[in-house]
């Protein structure tokens, strides 16, 4: 595998990566661009693993054995155990296994089998240790004083942590059971310390498998085993937007910006005056509340009251009456300490225009609130209302009701916009930038159109390679109505690169050019994909061939020069770019020690028209009049297909099953990817209604909000290679659960048993070939066999049953089974045998 190309290790949600260990494991960290794992037996040294290709570099052998079967890093160094001082975290060179410093010895001893991950907070000084029984430690990383401890409400045992992304993850071992992850969001990062991770609220999610190390490669998690494999999850899809490494800013009118609606009204004043009773300052009325806990409490601007409606009371409403007539476009909603629970998840905030109540917004699943946090919201309205009101569908799991500290009033002119001085690193971009694009509706962006109505959209990513650049990676996406341009900085570090945007190709190419900074020409291969990503191809010879870019040879023989690239027009892409869009990818071919940067200034695909039909708006960024598409099929408990956006290409969707979220599992949208979005997901048969009928639901939405839905009917059936009997009944579920037993009744030593007839069906949702039936007779007397044959009559004995044939979804074999017995035969009661069956995915 190339340099650069670790994505492509990560197929779905979850899996083991192709490197297998050479023996057993349990520590994992990451260093840069070096994976360290250790071995489960406490040796005297280690394995290195190469970040891009996860695969084995070398071996790191220490001066000192292991004591503890952990490692530990603070991002740039090493830290261990070893066995001449146990307890003492000690560092060691990376490059040569030297013992160097002492680090600390922490004030509570955490067991050998403990601390598989542990993590070292240098800014702060301090030191995040999982004992191996129920709780994770907080340490002064120099005097080893426990600052703080946060014990899990597990049946198993934490072992490793880290943080990524501003989320804190802890993995969970429980024996031979599925192991759990526990993640929490860090609220105010810039200020996280020990008190502030004593209040973390932790969520748990299933990883089905036994894990215990844990390290972060950006959104993804790598996991030792109980085994020699590797594991790994990605965090997006499984807590969705909020672990995105992307940030944008607006360049506008000559400035930058950003949108932060809390940061704008932390500081304004509440167009509700302070309540000290529910008659004063206005009039504050509410469905049935517990005990004190009225309505005007949510404005009474204490930090110690809150709003609670009546026990178990979830659809519940809240009104407030003004003085007179007021204008507002922006609330703020501030949950409580006690239980976050209670945090609404769906509402609706009316308006009494004299005659009925009219819908001024609706917000659905907002979901994973923290203890008294602040959202804030804002909606378009130009008239003064005198009364208003909240009416609350859900709550966020709690059993008691909905709660809440605070409800704030706002009027923003110019909503959440806020001017930024000229971004000069990383962190301040991550700081002030915009993670989540949806939370601008498009009355925002005509605020700024009104202005200038030029805007530029900036795209800056933490790419999960980006802590290994020297100059950290910058993309972003400009729009006109005459071309289209990525632009993006790579590091010869990395020998490929794939930007995460798209070009447009539409109509009639007039020219394609590629603008770089250094004279790189003759060392460039480029490949082009048209399915974002999933397949890499180059024009050669007057058509597209197929490329395997893990294959650095392929890519230098057959990708295509920048002057072939450049060459290209409408009619080499207009039979493959079905969608409108490419992907191109860059090889440069550099050596890793050299120094600077290779700057890809531009790719234009310069068009005479941009779309047909397509109507372009005053605002660049976007063009009206089309809506997401989707093209899915759903065979053999598989989802697959694309989802794509004709217009600026960013798209998102969700997955539901039986009206509960499936993907992400906390009901929220994915976050927003370049269009076309593939979608390939597996549906577990536990969450399927077996032989009932099932309704798969996906709701998708384009960068604007434009959402549609896709839904299939399904009678639910097992996936994978199953086994029948002529009545058509199965034998086992897909992951070998006995639904029923074939009985060969009694023989006598010497006997055979009738000829069984048994079906074997694909009910994958893909083809297979290389079919092979085995009967496996471990559990049987001696003297007593299974034999198969493809044919009754005659019937030919054998072990193991091979078809080299295409088997289709829902195609089956036949072959027939029976038990051979010897006369020396032992005679016993009963007996058990296995029939196995396997085959090749094509």
């Amino acid at each position: 595998m190339g340099k650069g190309l670790y994505a492509h290790s990560f197929e779905g949600i979850k899996g083991n990566i192709r490197t297998v260990m050479p023996e057993k494991c349990r520590g994992i960290t990451r260093i840069k661009d070096e994976v360290f794992i250790v071995p489960s037996d406490k040796k005297n040294y280690m394995y290195v693993l190469d970040f891009y290709s996860l695969t084995i570099k070398r071996k790191l052998q220490l001066m000192t054995p292991l004591w503890g079967r952990g490692l530990g890093t603070d991002g740039r160094k090493l830290f261990v155990r070893l066995a001449d001082d146990p307890y003492m975290i000690k560092e060691v060179d990376i490059h040569t296994g030297e013992t160097l410093n002492a680090l600390v010895k922490p004030e509570v001893n955490i067991s050998d089998n403990g601390a598989s991950s542990f993590y070292i907070d240098e800014k702060r000084n301090l030191l995040y240790m999982a004992d191996n029984k129920k709780s994770v430690y907080c340490f002064d990383a120099t005097t080893g004083k426990q600052l703080a401890v946060v014990t899990l409400s597990t049946d198993g045992n934490p072992l490793g942590v880290t943080i990524t992304n501003e989320f804190f993850i802890v993995s969970v071992h429980r024996g031979s059971s599925p192991a759990h992850i526990y993640y929490a969001k860090i609220p105010d990062y810039e200020n996280f310390g020990a008190e502030e991770f004593s209040k973390l609220n932790f969520t748990f999610y299933n990883y089905e498998s036994v894990i215990l190390g844990c390290c972060s490669i950006g959104s993804y998690m790598l996991f030792t085993k109980d085994n020699a494999n590797i594991a790994y999850l990605d965090l997006e899809k499984v807590i969705g937007k909020d672990v995105s490494n992307e940030r944008f800013l607006i360049h506008h009118d000559n400035k930058y910006k950003t949108f932060d609606l809390f940061g704008k009204t932390k500081s304004l004043t509440s167009l509700v005056p302070v309540m000290t009773t529910n008659n004063s300052n206005g009039i504050a009325t509410s469905s049935p509340h517990e005990g004190a806990y009225e309505a005007f409490r949510v404005f009474d601007g204490l930090d110690n009251t809150a709003w609670v409606t009546a026990k178990t009371q979830v659809r519940s409403w809240l009104s407030y009456d003004f003085i007179s007539p007021t204008l507002f476009n922006t609330y703020a909603l501030q949950s409580r300490e006690e239980n976050v629970g209670e945090s609404p998840r769906a509402w609706d905030l009316e308006a009494w225009n004299g005659s009925r109540w009219i819908t001024l917004d609706k917000r659905r699943n907002e979901v994973n609130w923290n203890k008294n946090e602040v959202r804030t919201y804002h909606f378009p309205n130009t008239n003064q209302y005198k009364k208003i009101r909240w009416r609350f569908y859900e709550n966020n799991g709690a059993v008691l009701g909905v709660a809440l500290r605070k409800i704030n009033l706002f009027h923003l002119s110019d909503s959440g916009w806020l001017e930024l001085s000229k971004p000069t690193n990383t962190e301040y971009v991550y700081k002030h930038g915009i993670s989540d694009l949806n939370q601008i509706k498009k009355e925002d962006w005509s605020l700024l159109s009104a202005i200038n109505p030029k805007v530029k959209l900036l795209r800056y990513t933490h790419d999960l390679l980006s802590d290994m650049s020297e100059d950290n990676n910058m993309l972003y996406v400009a729009k006109n109505a005459s071309r289209s341009i990525v632009r993006s900085q790579f590091t010869p570090l990395s020998q490929i690169s794939i930007p995460l945007g798209n070009i447009s190709i539409n109509d009639d190419v007039e020219k394609i050019s590629i603008e770089l900074t250094k004279d790189y020409k003759d060392n460039i291969r480029l490949f082009v994909s048209f399915d974002n990503g999933m397949k890499w191809e180059s024009f050669n010879q007057g058509e597209w061939k197929n490329l395997d870019i893990t294959d650095e040879n392929d890519m230098k023989r057959n990708g295509m020069r920048v002057w072939e690239f450049e060459s290209l027009r409408t009619e080499d892409f207009k039979a493959k770019a079905i969608y409108g869009f490419i992907k191109i990818g860059f090889m440069f071919d550099t050596k890793l020690n050299e120094k600077g940067s290779v700057d890809v200034d531009s790719v234009k695909a310069s068009i005479n028209t941009y779309m047909k039909g397509a109507r372009v708006s005053d605002l660049s960024l976007y063009i009206l009049n089309t809506t997401s598409t989707i093209n899915l099929s759903f065979i053999g408990n598989k989802l697959s297909g694309t989802l794509s956006d004709y217009d600026l290409g960013l798209v998102q969707y969700r997955v539901f099953l039986n009206d509960k979220p499936y993907y992400p599992l906390s009901g929220e949208f994915t976050n927003l990817h370049g269009s076309p979005e593939a979608i390939a997901l597996n549906i577990k048969n536990t969450e399927v209604k077996i032989g009932e009928k099932n309704t798969l639901i996906v709701e998708f939405k384009d960068y604007w909000g434009s959402v549609d839905s896709w839904t299939t009917h399904f009678i639910g059936t097992y996936a994978g290679l199953m086994f029948s009997d002529n009545l058509g009944k199965y034998y086992t579920t897909d992951i070998g659960e006995i639904l029923k037993y074939w009985n060969a009744g009694t023989l006598v030593a010497g006997q055979i048993s009738y000829e069984n007839k048994i079906t074997l069906t694909n009910m994958y949702g893909h083809k297979v070939t290389n079919i092979e039936v085995k009967g496996i007779n471990a559990d049987l007397p001696n003297g007593v066999r299974i034999e198969l044959s493809k044919e009754q009559f005659p019937f030919t004995p054998e072990e193991v049953l091979n078809w080299n044939t295409i088997l289709d979804y829902n195609q089956s074999v036949e072959f027939f089974a029976r038990l051979a017995t010897e006369r020396t035969a032992n005679s016993v009661p009963n007996g058990k045998f296995e029939i196995r069956a396997r085959a090749q995915k094509i």
